[in-house]
């Protein structure tokens, strides 16, 4: 015996809020942020050498001097 399918019955869409656009905020954003939020004193305290000498202070090897 086969039986005849019928469609199914689709509900009404529900009306929705349209969402509120999301500003795009990138990694650099939020790099800057927290870089602002430290504080001059501790700042200061950085090596004057530290990017080119970061794997000395970051893991010991020799210094690029």
């Amino acid at each position: 015996m086969v039986t005849k399918r019928t469609p199914a019955t689709k509900k009404p869409a529900a009306r929705r809020e349209p969402r509120p656009k999301k500003l795009k905020r990138t990694f650099w954003d939020d790099l800057a942020d927290i870089g602002r939020k430290i504080p001059e004193e501790e700042l200061a305290k950085l090596p004057t050498d530290l990017a080119k000498n970061f794997d000395h202070y970051a893991h010991g090897s020799p210094r690029q001097d």
